[in-house]
């Protein structure tokens, strides 16, 4: 189920980023507990998950 939110959320941002130029300049995290992949490019002050650290 997270699979499928977390591709219908990047096809929605893909589309608003399309029409809106300056949309990836900020983010709003809403934190729903789930882990999704980053590559951290504009991360300030992020701390990775302990479970993550464990996993690999």
């Amino acid at each position: 189920m997270l699979d499928l939110i977390n591709d219908v959320r990047v096809t929605v941002w893909k589309e608003k980023a399309a029409r809106v130029p300056h949309f990836f300049d900020e983010a709003i995290l809403e934190i729903d507990a789930s882990l999704t992949e980053t590559l951290g490019e504009c991360k300030r002050e992020a701390e990775p998950s302990l479970g993550a650290i464990r996993d690999i």
